[in-house]
């Protein structure tokens, strides 16, 4: 199966002659995350094949009897977080918010729970808000973002749900220290890319130093002079801190020069 990214993740086949039917909005997050449509009957069979150990069911309505029963026999964890979403006249079009939405994604974040599958009543509404703000964590831009909401939801983009994923403030959630693989490897390439980034700063910046000398406005004062090599130049140029003046390096100044100086 193929996920967003065009990675092909491996999915055991059952034996015998028990057809297999993946829900209608199914998709591949991450390894092992899962997302879709509230499943039926008719997706048992592949349900139980991918050995589901937890389902966010993100939809404000309760499952029915024989997605229950299916769950207690697969022994599956539901976490109904939609039900804890307020009640509106139209709840499916109502966004998620911040707290719901922490909460789903430590789940998510927490390996113990894999493999973990997202589901909502549509499969791209509540699903997609809680997929967007996992991938504003892993660092994806706003565009594409949208591209793979509008992936599962026929090319609709609610301007509330996208609107929510922008604003979901990051920080709120608390990461477990028990990390799936895939969100450590981020990690450490994005350690690597910020390495990287600093080496580059530091190779084009322009040397400088601060060497401290006495103050002849103020004995006992240092006034630092701060020699910059500018790039292309064969000569230092000095600047001095206590008042403001550009000198040239070992030039020599005393009390009375800088006094008659500014009495001109």
């Amino acid at each position: 199966v193929h996920g967003v990214r065009g990675w092909v993740y491996p999915i055991p086949l059952m034996s015998g002659l028990q057809r297999t039917c993946p829900p209608e909005k199914f998709g591949i997050v991450e390894n092992r995350v899962y997302r879709s449509n509230t499943f039926t009957k008719d997706n048992f069979a592949f349900m139980r094949n991918l050995g589901i150990r937890m389902i966010l069911h993100m939809s404000p309505d309760v499952q029915v009897r024989q997605l229950k029963q299916f769950c207690e026999e697969s022994q599956i964890t539901v976490v109904n977080l939609g039900i804890k979403q307020l009640r509106t006249i139209n709840p499916e079009r109502t966004p998620l918010n911040e707290e719901l939405i922490k909460e789903g994604l430590q789940y998510i974040f927490d390996k113990s729970n894999h493999p973990i599958l997202i589901e909502c009543t549509s499969g791209y509404h509540h699903t997609g808000i809680l997929v967007g703000c996992l991938r504003q964590i892993q660092g994806w831009n706003l565009a594409s973002i949208e591209e793979e909401y509008r992936l599962y939801s026929n090319h609709k983009t609610p301007h509330l749900s996208l609107l929510a994923i922008e604003m979901f403030d990051t920080d709120l959630v608390c990461l477990p220290q028990n990390l799936p693989d895939w969100y450590q490897t981020h990690l450490e390439v994005l350690q690597d890319e910020i390495a990287e980034r600093n080496i580059l700063e530091r190779s084009t910046r322009a040397p400088s130093f601060v060497r401290p000398l006495p103050n002849p406005l103020r004995p006992g004062v240092s006034a630092d002079i701060r020699v910059m090599k500018p790039r292309g130049s064969s000569f230092l140029a000095g600047v001095l801190s206590a008042n403001s003046r550009l000198i040239s390096p070992g030039s020599k100044f005393t009390e009375a020069s800088l006094v008659n100086e500014s009495d001109d």
